[in-house]
């Protein structure tokens, strides 16, 4: 994939596409939709989370 060229993400994808790209095989497989409402819950979750930790961690003295 040569990353100077305007079509090389589109030309790499329709290569992987021909080759039997793994992930549209999984797509076709499975109905990721099902697991959007868990997945939406499980990411707000890590933003609190994340959230809770950042604001408990103390900011850094100054020294003058």
């Amino acid at each position: 994939m040569d990353p100077k060229s305007l079509f090389s993400l589109n030309d790499h994808l329709e290569m992987l596409s021909r080759h039997g790209d793994p992930l549209e095989v999984l797509e076709r497989t499975v109905d990721f939709e099902c697991f959007q409402a868990w997945l939406i819950e499980g990411w707000a979750m890590a933003m609190a989370a994340k959230a809770v930790v950042s604001r408990s961690i103390p900011p850094p003295c100054s020294r003058s």
